[in-house]
């Protein structure tokens, strides 16, 4: 390599061009004349971009500024060119000569929009400058000031990044001593929706997305009543010789269904049309989760007949052949779809009938306390016949996979399904209808893996003998019911590839974990729009349960929870508030996403009360599919 030349070397020879241009710069600037910068300048030549906002409202005004600079110095000699990025490319916005080198321009964007400046040539840029309009909702009210009782309509328009909001779902909110209450929710269609209000007082309004993260300025409808041609204070209610009757019932109107804990079912139904994965769906819903593959408990023991059942139930096959045995494993008897086998407690143990025979027989000196059941194709009977689907009467599955495990329990008969839960469990879970998209479905399963595996880590309980029931109590599971959903089973095979595709053995598969710990997947059918806190539903804050935005919900094909109505009597509301005829029912207060947290009734005389509750004894109290209400209004 050769050496550098030292400090007092020349680096250009005499009479090359560049050497002249700078030669040439320097007189001209003795002369005090700037000349046009060219490509061969020795100092590059520089514009620099800044702006005064990066977020404005649609419409709001940002200065953006530039310097037009030949290495330090200022270029004065030539103009400048602002351009906007279009779906066409960069349109020219504004020619602007800098003074000293600097120039700025006002942009008002109604959406947002990418800036730069260039040079007249193009062949020098500044940096790309955005400016973003935020999502907003503007109000009017067609009728500003009106007569107590008379109408008004509010119209909201809503933009998001300036453009108008194609569809989606607002919520008018009017402001009370106790906060802003939810009144009712509207479809955005074009960008608008509209509200019609009948204010009895002076009354502020406002429109938010269903999760709170876009509102409205307030818009105020003034209630002017006039008694005697007077006017009267605004803010004060028309006074009135007649009280008003107590209402017969009120009619509360609302949306979803469930409590509204962790995956809304609709919502990840929508996701997965989206085009999410099972494991974005299951992040969103679960904060701070994510799905891993990890070891599971290998079997879990299902109760599908218990104390709440009749006192006898009859097993039976389809087909093929079932044997009976003793705790200890001796064989008692065997048959086949012929002889089915009713099973009862007779001195508090249970038996087996048979064809009129009892086993265990009186002589029968072995193990009582215990029978269990087997049947063809399942991998506890390997006998030779075809594969047996087991029944139950009194249960609402049927049961290809597994064994019955038979006791008495307080008394009561009490039968266990004993399977692998990573597979036969799981195929047989109906909790999501099959026919929906897969992603859907494998996050449905891996949330029910999440929640059988929790229970099946701790010991059975000794009320079922058991670690998850086989109805709401748990998670709904209807064995080949499920399974074999649709014609030639072409349901009940898209659930089962959707559990397949998430299992690696029969103690290994996917899970959602949160700080290396298995997440508690609660999961319900379809909210209000957005989820809730655990310690707003129950009582325990969870990290990994937090309210998350749940529009998905609402957008859902087929939801038909998206709004419903429910009846609550006067004599309900009395049980409830503890107060005789009631004029009104209303929402006081919400939680953060939106369920009730408070009510308040009011009576003929005027008397007020307000009753606080967690979101779900609120809906348990006024016996509703979920506790999102958006009115209540006297039937």
């Amino acid at each position: 390599m050769r050496p550098a030349p030292p400090p007092t070397a020349p680096r250009h020879r005499p009479g090359s061009r560049l050497s002249l241009a700078v030669v040439l710069a320097a007189l001209l600037g003795t002369l005090g004349v700037v000349a046009a910068p060219t490509a061969d300048a020795a100092a590059r030549v520089t514009l620099t971009a800044t702006q005064s906002a990066t977020t404005v409202d649609r419409g709001g005004k940002v200065t953006l500024k530039v310097a037009y600079r030949q290495g330090t110095k200022p270029i004065t000699c030539c103009s400048v060119r602002l351009q906007s990025k279009t779906t066409g490319g960069w349109k020219n916005v504004r020619t602007v000569k800098p003074k000293n080198g600097k120039a700025s321009v006002v942009v008002n964007p109604k959406v947002t929009t990418r800036y730069r400046f260039v040079t007249m040539s193009g062949n020098t840029r500044s940096a790309t400058r955005t400016v973003t309009v935020r999502s907003a909702i503007a109000v009017t009210a067609s009728r500003p000031t009106v007569t107590s009782g008379q109408a008004s309509t509010i119209t909201a328009t809503h933009r998001a990044q300036g453009r108008l909001v194609a569809k989606g779902v607002v919520q008018l909110q009017h402001r009370t001593t106790a906060g802003w209450v939810t009144l009712s929710r509207a479809a955005v269609t074009s960008g608008k929706a509209t509200f019609t209000v009948k204010p009895a007082t002076t009354t502020s309004y406002r429109v938010t997305t269903t999760g709170l993260g876009v509102r409205s300025k307030t818009v105020k409808v003034t209630v002017s009543a006039l008694l005697g041609g007077t006017p009267q204070d605004g803010n004060q209610p028309p006074t009135s010789t007649t009280p008003k009757a107590p209402a017969a019932s009120f009619t509360v109107s609302g949306s979803g269904y469930g409590h509204g804990i962790g995956m809304s079912q609709y919502g990840a139904y929508r996701m997965a049309q989206e085009g999410r994965t099972a494991a974005e769906i299951l992040s969103h819903y679960y904060t701070g989760a994510k799905v891993t593959t990890a070891t599971t408990p290998e079997e879990v023991a299902v109760q599908v007949f218990g104390a709440s059942d009749a006192a006898t139930t009859t097993f039976s096959v389809s087909t093929g052949s079932w044997r009976l045995r003793s705790g200890e494993g001796t064989t008692l008897r065997t048959g086949d779809k012929s002889s089915p086998v009713t099973l009862k407690v007779v001195d508090g143990r249970p038996v087996a009938v048979v064809g009129g025979t009892t086993y265990p027989s009186a002589s029968w000196t072995g193990d009582r306390s215990v029978l269990r059941l087997h049947w063809t194709g399942t991998r506890y009977y390997s006998a030779t016949g075809a594969q047996a689907v087991a029944s139950l009467s009194g249960t609402h599955g049927t049961y290809r996979h597994g064994r019955m495990t038979v006791r008495v329990i307080n008394g009561h008969l009490n039968i266990v399904n004993e399977l692998l839960l990573n597979t036969e469990y799981l195929y047989g879970l109906g909790e999501m209808p099959s026919s929906w998209t897969p992603a859907a479905l494998q996050a449905q399963v891996i949330a029910g893996r999440n929640y059988a595996s929790t229970a099946a880590a701790k010991a059975r309980s000794a009320t079922c003998d058991c670690h998850v029931y086989d109805d709401t109590r748990s998670q709904n599971f209807t064995g080949w019911k499920k399974e074999s959903e649709g014609t030639n089973a072409q349901w009940g095979k898209r659930w089962t590839a959707a559990v397949d595709a998430t299992v690696t053995s029969s103690t290994s598969a996917q899970v959602l974990t949160a700080g290396g710990t298995l997440v508690n997947a609660y999961y319900f059918s379809s909210s209000g729009g957005r989820t809730a806190n655990s310690e707003d539903v129950w009582s325990a804050t969870v990290s990994y349960l937090k309210s998350v935005p749940d529009t998905y919900s609402l957008a859902a094909t087929g939801n038909s929870m998206r709004a419903w109505t429910r009846t609550l009597t006067q004599a309900k509301a009395q049980s409830i508030f503890g107060v005789k005829d009631i004029v009104s029912v209303a929402v006081t207060a919400t939680y953060s996403s939106g369920q009730m947290k408070t009510l308040t009734a009011t009576t003929t005389n005027g008397t007020k009360v307000s009753v606080t509750q967690k979101a779900d004894r609120l809906r348990s109290l006024l016996s509703l599919p979920a506790s999102w209400v958006t009115s209540i209004a006297p039937g």
